[in-house]
């Protein structure tokens, strides 16, 4: 009976001691890596131009019978906004999730697309936005006697909603992510004229 207990308490330590070292064995991380990511314009999808002129933001009246002179400062801008949502698959959790980037299309006022578009993170959920002023300067404009001098901002560019195919890969284990969603894209431009009235 001794031999029978001590054989059963070597078993249970050899049994502990081999479940303490796999416990101690350290994860390796998930590090991701972008193999590929291909846009395609399914059914459903679409891309719209966009125009969009605003109220005058700015008035200047010359109630004069004489002309005057006023100091005219513009900028011009473009504006990207990036939304990534996701149909099918699902992201695992990774070191350096907020890492990756994705080149998007370039859209165009045909309803077309193309490659080489903007580089934004690869984020689901979040709309990313860039704006970037494109030219400022300044003018001085004649405004005749009896007229108003107003100013105006108009958008132009095209949103979109395009399916988009991605594939991840664990660098560490090889394994590999196979997504589908949907990227909705805004690339407009901002210029500011000016009107007489």
């Amino acid at each position: 009976m001794k031999n029978m207990l001590f054989f059963l308490l070597g078993i249970f330590t050899l049994f502990t001691a081999c479940s303490d070292d796999a416990d101690s064995t350290p994860l390796t991380p998930t590090m991701l890596k972008v193999v590929s990511c291909d846009f395609v314009k399914e059914e459903m999808d679409w891309v719209k131009p966009v125009k969009e002129i605003g109220e005058p933001s700015f008035a200047i009246e010359n109630e004069t019978d004489f002309p005057t002179t006023y100091l005219n400062q513009w900028e011009n801008s473009t504006l990207e906004t990036s939304l990534f949502s996701l149909y099918t698959g699902s992201l695992p959790k990774a070191e350096n999730l907020g890492e990756l980037t994705i080149r998007v299309p370039t859209l165009h006022a045909d309803g077309t697309f193309s490659d080489g578009g903007s580089e934004v993170p690869l984020v689901f959920g979040t709309t990313y936005e860039i704006l970037d002023p494109t030219s400022r300067g300044q003018e001085e404009i004649v405004v005749p006697g009896h007229s108003t001098l107003k100013k105006i901002t108009e958008r132009t560019g095209s949103s979109c909603s395009i399916t988009f195919y991605l594939v991840l890969v664990d660098v560490n284990t090889g394994q590999q992510y196979e997504l589908r969603g949907a990227w909705y894209g805004l690339q407009i431009s901002k210029e500011t004229h000016t009107l007489l009235t």
